[in-house]
């Protein structure tokens, strides 16, 4: 297998010449002072439009430099097809979302076949170099803004980065970690922060957590957001007359209020009452929140919660990526450069346990999801530490 994926690379054509009349489009992205850079070379322009849109505020278009590289190649199918032979048997090594991943190891590379879209890619974490063949022209669509995410978050997890299922906000200068498992009211939370309190967006769902590695900017833990669509319930929009329009119909209150609508990343923006996107977060509150429908607007937030019960309950659920009673609760699409499933607990390691100590000595309450907006704000605004704090350097 490995001398056939050799003789593939060195027989291929300039790709990057082979379409759209020889033209080739470039573009690097960078994350806030982490160094971590993705260049991604392409023949398409809607691909680079379409990794701007899913990168949003998370990613910063930078000049040329270094960095990995994800090059997207449109191939005759007779170079693919003598290849399909080989990945028959192998294992799936993810579902995306509803084209199977297929991998095997090679030596140099990792080789991930997506039979359905007709795609080779090819990638050398060594190098960081990630080669996607296809001969699917609008295969890159999909596989440009997934790619650089993954490249980009592997650069981060190699300097001590981890998941956690969580939100994230800025609120007068706090930065406020909305952490729990799926369905717990999260992006409820986050709407209520947004809308009413003028709270900048972070991340909706999901941010990469590591320790300052700068001393000078006062040492704790930084997130950055894994950029993603917003996925909001629609009865949440409903609390927020000025997002209804989000609900694409004429009449909000016929859709079902359990209906999922995901935001567009372009209309992130939208979601605002005050506040901007943000890059870079530096949690001072963390909140647990947790459905509570027939609690009065006026409840207040839950007391704090022990140092020892929140490293327990991170460590248990893995930063909230994994639900006890139920298996994976979010999945973190690293299949690329990550060949360890994410419920072994051996893959979170030292940076796992320096981001779960750090979190500990975080002021951490339990809050309260009653249906009113405005209470979840009130319990917000009463977390706060009166003191100045900063959340962004």
């Amino acid at each position: 297998m490995t001398a056939r994926l050799e003789a593939l690379l060195a027989g291929l054509p300039d790709p990057t010449t082979a379409r759209n009349g020889g033209k080739v489009f470039t573009r690097r992205y960078t994350t806030v002072d982490t160094g971590a850079a993705v260049t991604l070379v392409c023949a398409d322009r809607r691909v680079l439009w379409l990794t701007d849109r899913l990168a949003g505020h998370a990613y910063t278009v930078a000049g040329p430099g270094p960095g990995w590289r994800v090059q997207l190649d449109v191939v005759d199918e007779r170079i693919l097809a003598p290849l399909a032979w080989a990945f028959a048997g192998a294992p799936v090594r993810a579902t995306d979302p509803d084209i199977a991943i297929r991998h095997l190891h090679t030596g140099r590379w990792d080789a991930f076949s997506a039979d359905r879209d007709r795609t080779l890619i090819l990638a050398d974490p060594d190098q960081g170099v990630v080669r996607v063949l296809t001969t699917d022209s609008t295969a890159g669509h999909r596989w440009g803004p997934q790619l650089v995410r993954q490249a980009m978050t592997a650069q981060l997890r190699a300097a001590g980065a981890v998941h956690a299922h969580a939100a994230a906000v800025v609120v007068s200068g706090i930065g406020v970690l909305i952490a729990g498992l799926r369905a717990s009211g999260k992006t409820t939370t986050v709407l209520a922060a947004l809308r009413l309190l003028a709270a900048d967006l972070v991340a909706d769902h999901r941010v990469l957590l590591a320790r300052d590695p700068d001393t000078s900017r006062g040492g704790g833990l930084v997130g950055y957001p894994w950029p993603a669509p917003v996925t909001v319930r629609s009865g949440a929009l409903l609390g927020h007359p000025q997002l209804r329009t989000l609900l694409g119909a004429p009449d909000p209150r016929a859709q079902m209020t359990g209906h999922s609508v995901t935001v567009d990343p372009a209309q992130n923006a939208v979601l605002l009452a005050g506040g901007r996107l943000r890059a870079r977060v530096r949690p001072r509150l963390m909140l647990w929140p947790q459905l509570a429908l027939d609690r009065s607007p006026h409840t207040a937030p839950g007391p704090p919660i022990a140092r020892g019960e929140v490293r327990a309950r991170l460590t248990r659920t893995r930063l909230f990526l994994i639900d006890p009673g139920r298996g994976p609760n979010e999945p973190t699409d690293d299949w690329l450069t990550d060949p360890t499933p994410p419920t072994e607990a051996g893959r979170m390691g030292q940076a796992f346990r320096t981001v779960v100590e750090d979190l500990a000595a975080v002021d951490c309450h339990r809050l309260y999801v009653t249906p009113d907006p405005v209470g979840i704000a009130r319990q917000i605004t009463a977390l706060l530490p009166t003191a100045p704090l900063r959340a962004v350097s």
